[in-house]
């Protein structure tokens, strides 16, 4: 036995608390979004949802039945889809009425009002678990509401046999998706012109080639806990941000998106092995051709623009990509600083470097594009990463060559390497000519 003091022991329920709260907020960050085009399919399911439904309104003072029947599949196809993936899935979703705008994004016509009665009744019943999120105006910070399905309701569905094969996206659901201002993370709707009816074209033929390919994992892939990979998520969609069509733009939904490396490296394609072609420090290189400037005539000695003396490469890279997504040197130092805190950076805290000599080393090093510093210029260069995306997918459509898209990578099969980096360097050079990345492969 140990004997503590009233302070050590204080420390010690202290330390005991704080990992419980890491443990819980690990488990709720193991969630799957919610997505408005999921839809449930077949007899079994919507008896279910009827009966659930009939169920919830029974006990409800007010309310009318049919708001609830109509939202209350949704929610159950929700909670089917992360019980099949991994029972300890979470869902998040919205309890914010502007999270459901009626139009292209909402071909159920889901409301808050029917979802939340739907969530709440269930809740109330025992057939799942509700976490409501938060949002603290102070820090700007917040979390989303999570739902996880209960063992009375996972009875429910092994005894109807349920599974993923009863769930399905609406179709067509819409894929270029633009985000508000004032509420990013809420779609906002939009007047169709030749550019989003052409962009729309060109994810439609994309995402047919994808479902008719098959992309799984080698069995001796390394396991994924920790990563909610859905295999059935095979389509993908733009987003574009702040209300323009000139930020963001970004491909989204692929299982594989969401992968880590290690297991990206063992996915295939019609049974065949893969590599992945990185576009190596794109970010650096997109900067650079927007002054006009190529790095490597910048930097002939420098093979790495990420790269500062005696500081790791992941912290040098997020002092660059921080520098470009702030408005002046403080935030950017102060938001190196919460990665400085991170264990694997103790020894180098100790030597004595500090992140505003980060940020000063990245400034004297890229003085030919300090201009591009300090002007948040994140989104509209990753309007510029999916601008080069595109290029690389129309050209595999043409060449009917699959390549699964990962930002700024490209995975294919083994034999189609060569021919892949070629049409990325092509893509590279056609939107941003003056500063062409490497490619490398893994």
């Amino acid at each position: 036995m140990y004997d503590y003091t009233d302070h050590q022991q204080e420390e010690l329920w202290e330390a005991s608390a704080r990992k419980e709260t890491e443990e819980i907020a690990e488990a709720l960050d193991y969630a799957i979004e919610f997505d408005l085009n999921l839809i449930g399919l077949g007899t079994d399911l919507a008896r279910l949802s009827e009966r659930l439904s009939r169920e919830v309104h029974d006990t409800e003072a007010s309310g009318r039945f049919s708001t609830l029947a109509r939202n209350m599949p949704i929610v159950l196809a929700h909670l089917l889809r992360a019980f099949t993936t991994d029972p300890a899935l979470y869902v998040k979703y919205a309890r914010d009425k502007n999270a459901y705008p009626l139009g292209r994004y909402n071909p159920s016509g889901t409301t808050r009002n029917g979802l939340t009665r739907a969530v709440d009744g269930l809740s109330a019943l025992g057939y799942l678990e509700n976490v409501p999120g938060f949002y603290d105006r102070s820090t700007k910070t917040g979390r989303r509401s999570r739902i996880r399905g209960t063992e009375r309701l996972f009875e429910e569905f092994v005894q109807l046999g349920l599974n993923g094969d009863a769930l399905a996206l609406h179709e067509p659901a819409e894929t270029i998706i633009l985000k508000g201002i004032k509420r990013p993370h809420n779609p906002i709707n939009y007047r169709d012109d030749e550019s989003t009816n052409r962009m729309r074209g060109i994810v439609a033929t994309y995402n047919a080639m994808l479902s008719r390919t098959d992309i799984r994992l080698a069995p001796d892939a390394p396991p994924h806990y920790g990563i909610p990979l859905n295999f059935s998520k095979k389509s993908v969609r733009r987003i574009f941000l702040n209300e323009s069509f000139e930020l963001g733009g970004r491909f989204y939904g692929g299982w594989w998106i969401n992968a880590s490396s290690e297991i990206r490296a063992r996915i295939l394609i019609d049974g065949s092995p893969t590599v992945e072609l990185d576009y190596q420090s794109q970010y650096a290189h997109i900067a650079y051709s927007e002054c006009g400037r190529d790095y490597w005539t910048e930097h002939p000695e420098d093979r790495d623009p990420y790269a500062l003396p005696d500081i790791p490469r992941p912290l040098s890279k997020s002092a660059f990509m921080f520098m470009l997504n702030t408005r002046n040197r403080q935030s950017a130092v102060s938001t190196l600083a919460k990665e400085w805190r991170k264990a694997e950076y103790r020894e180098f805290r100790d030597l004595g470097f500090r992140p505003s000599a980060v940020i000063d080393a990245t400034l004297e090093k890229h003085e030919p594009i300090r201009e591009m510093f300090f002007q948040e210029w994140s989104r509209r260069f990753q309007n510029i990463d999916s601008r080069i995306c595109e290029r690389n997918i129309i050209a595999c459509v043409e060449a009917d060559i699959l390549a699964l898209t990962v930002h700024d990578s490209f995975i294919v099969k083994n034999e189609h390497a060569d021919w892949m980096e070629a049409i990325m360097r092509e893509a590279a050079a056609e939107i941003c000519p003056c500063s062409i990345p490497s490619i490398t492969r893994s």
